[in-house]
């Protein structure tokens, strides 16, 4: 594969991490670097199972940056996921492959990216930074071979020491490599928690490539759907819900309780569920999983669409307060404890300014500066492709 590279850029490679049911929004997301495309060379790298869903939404959405840079490493390898072969020199050929293309080219990358989760399990990780450590981490354990797209990162980084490592992730609840790395990083997620910081990538991708919802426009009264995963405040949560709501048409769960062997699943596909997001008035947003976070996605889904949120009380306002500029004045009239027996709905002229004032506050002042360079500016970002209008995007849970 032979690479365009303009001599007067620095170099880029971004690995686009992620399960097929994810990779939609990770590759919508990651239009954002197509804005880079002025001071850098970009190569995209999508590995195992992550590489279908990467090349799904490429045929879904119609989107070209990615198709010309983008290098697949082993998404037909089901040995990767499914073998106990302890010989995995096989796929490791993956790895000698990318380095080859990296060499054959001279592309020697200025920056390393990692676009999309590391991994949630404290084990797993420290297992992937021991072999990291081992000069001998290529003879590791074939168990390990899921976690393939790792290794090939950081072996990269092992090989070029003095390369820059960024990172973001979609959900805080995903371990970070930063720690254990020794050259300087940067952690983005959709707003500032902890060591993350703020980068509102999707934004781009939604001023960029979705028409906006008009908040006049509409046919449906609620439009709700969240999942309850193995935790019980959100099985109390959707219990209640399920009695108040029963009225509405458009209420959809997704229930999993492995204790009790319950399973349960009416939520739409989230290209179809956003779209009746933009036909309707208002919507829920609950408190997140992790509490101290906030899910901005769905909320940016919610007023780029034109519709109104109704805030469950538990929710943690201080980051709109704080990372937004949110005026939580101007939301009372929708913040209540939605497990109350109905729900409170704003008027007409609140429900206008409530919208007007968020769009203002996620759409209109944006933090852009990943690389914390200068270089890339917001112009660099904006109209940076307009496919047909692709339809809206999101997270597959809530």
């Amino acid at each position: 594969m032979k690479i365009k590279i303009d001599k007067a850029k620095k170099n880029m490679i971004i690995f686009l991490a992620g399960s097929v049911k994810n990779m939609r929004v990770i590759s919508c997301q990651a239009s954002v670097f197509h804005g880079f495309e002025k001071h850098y060379n970009i190569i995209y790298v999508s590995t195992g199972r992550g590489a279908m869903g990467t090349k799904l939404y490429i045929e879904d959405s119609g989107v070209t940056y990615l198709t010309e840079n983008t290098v697949y490493l082993g998404e037909d390898l089901d040995l990767m996921y499914n073998s106990n072969k302890s010989n995995t020199n096989e796929w490791w050929s993956y790895n000698n492959n990318l380095t080859r293309l990296i060499e054959e080219n001279e592309f020697i990358p200025d920056v390393i990216t990692n676009w999309g989760p590391t991994h949630n399990n404290k084990g797993t990780m420290e297992r992937v930074m021991y072999l990291y450590g081992n000069t001998k981490a290529q003879n590791f354990k074939a168990s390990m071979v899921k976690f393939f797209p790792l290794h090939i990162m950081l072996s990269l980084m092992k090989k070029y020491p003095e390369t820059k490592y960024y990172e973001h992730t979609l959900d805080p609840l995903f371990l970070s490599l930063t720690p254990d790395l020794p050259n300087k990083k940067l952690y983005t997620h959709e707003h500032n928690y902890k060591h993350y910081k703020r980068f509102d990538a999707y934004q781009i991708y939604l001023l960029n490539n979705v028409k906006r919802g008009d908040y006049n426009e509409k046919d449906i009264n609620l439009v709700f759907g969240l999942t309850a995963i193995n935790n019980k405040s959100r099985f109390d949560l959707v219990e209640r819900l399920d009695i108040i709501l029963k009225d509405e048409k458009h209420f959809y769960i997704s229930y999993l309780d492995d204790s009790k062997k319950i399973k349960k699943n009416t939520l739409l596909p989230r290209p179809e569920y956003n779209a009746l997001i933009t036909r309707a008035k208002f919507t829920i947003i609950v408190a997140a999983y992790i509490h101290e976070a906030f899910s901005i996605t769905r909320l940016c889904d919610t007023i780029y669409g034109g519709c109104c949120p109704i805030f469950d009380s538990r929710c943690n306002f201080k980051i709109l307060e704080d990372d937004f500029g949110v005026d939580i004045d101007i939301l009372k009239p929708v913040i209540h404890d939605v497990q109350d027996d109905v729900l409170i709905y704003p008027s007409d002229e609140q429900r206008i300014e409530i919208i007007e004032h968020l769009y203002d506050r996620l759409f209109n002042h944006l933090h852009l500066d990943f690389l914390q360079d200068g270089e890339i500016t917001v112009d660099d970002y904006m109209n940076i492709q307009k496919p047909e209008e692709d339809e809206y995007s999101s997270l597959d849970d809530f």
